[in-house]
């Protein structure tokens, strides 16, 4: 029993650390995408976190 309870931790914190680099790709991405706007079309575009929606 106790061997399972480890393979789910296990699992949960590889899932936990996934997630966490795609956020930060995506966030990454979006911060790239906004700065190409700028340069191209002179937009200026702001970035919505989760941090940023209190």
């Amino acid at each position: 029993m106790q061997s399972l309870r480890c393979n789910i931790r296990l699992r949960t914190a590889v899932v936990e650390g996934v997630r966490s680099m795609y956020y930060d790709y995506a966030y990454n991405t979006a911060y790239q995408i906004a700065e190409l706007r700028r340069e191209l079309f002179g937009e200026t575009v702001h970035i919505i976190t989760e941090s940023s929606k209190d």
